[in-house]
């Protein structure tokens, strides 16, 4: 896990509001045109690999040129249900059967998100009593 020991601000563009991120909390930066962001594990929703390329979505949707295995090794509190996938565990509602063999969970958000076959059992222990 990756702390920082100074203080961190997180920034919310949509309400222009800066506060402090506590110095508990699990961040990852990501450099974006020469500009460093920090995000709070808490900020992520889901990562997903698109032809290669990583999205890191939130209330904004970040690209990071860190492969879904290197970030799976930095956030502990994300889980890999799918091989394009990493769900943020705090954020999942409910966990959905679409038919036989075909699973997904539902965020807080709305978000709908595959789940491998191969990684409900491990899924629903780990999800167990929390929704």
């Amino acid at each position: 896990m990756n702390y920082i020991n100074i203080p961190v601000y997180s920034y919310e563009s949509e309400t222009q509001k800066l506060w402090l991120v506590t110095k508990n909390e699990l961040k990852l930066l990501i450099k974006i045109d020469g500009k460093t962001i920090c995000l709070a594990s808490d900020e992520i929703e889901y990562i997903e690999s698109i032809a290669g390329k990583v999205q890191i979505v939130g209330k904004e949707t970040y690209k990071s040129n860190l492969t879904l295995r290197e970030l799976e090794s930095k956030l502990p509190y994300f889980y890999r249900c799918h091989r394009s996938y990493l769900v943020n565990l705090a954020r999942i509602k409910a966990l959905v059967t679409y038919g036989k063999n075909s699973y997904g969970v539902v965020l807080k958000n709305r978000t709908e998100i595959p789940v491998s076959r191969t990684k409900v059992r491990e899924l629903k222990e780990l999800l167990k009593g929390t929704i």
